[in-house]
């Protein structure tokens, strides 16, 4: 997963399937030392809203969490999904996307996952 800051020119966010969130600085190629957030489940799409202080991680196991930004402590934590896959786990979030201002001022979050559901 990969989302890039809107206001900090040059500073992105990566995430794996470890559940690792890197911040990067791509003027210089390099990940930001000591700017890590580890979590429970695989990051699979991330994104900032539009004043970059909120970062939302769309999860494996259904899961949503939303970060302050740049503090990265959870401002909220959600199960979105309410399926479970043949192997008995919830299915993984796959997008995530912040409304826009210009939509209706930037309050609203949207998730989609693989049980068809937003």
């Amino acid at each position: 997963a990969l989302a890039h800051h809107p206001t900090m020119q040059g500073l992105c966010a990566s995430g794996d399937s470890k559940g690792v969130v890197r911040f990067w600085d791509t003027v210089r190629k390099r990940p930001l030392a000591n700017k890590t957030y580890k979590n429970d489940f695989p990051v699979y799409a991330m994104e900032f809203n539009a004043s970059g202080d909120l970062l939302a991680l769309a999860q494996g196991e259904g899961m949503l969490d939303v970060l302050f930004f740049p503090s990265l402590e959870r401002a909220a934590r959600k199960r979105i999904s309410h399926e479970k896959d043949a192997e008995g786990k919830f299915e993984r979030l796959c997008d995530v996307k912040f409304s826009t201002p210009e939509q209706d001022g930037g309050g609203y979050l949207a998730c989609a996952c693989w049980d068809q559901r937003i």
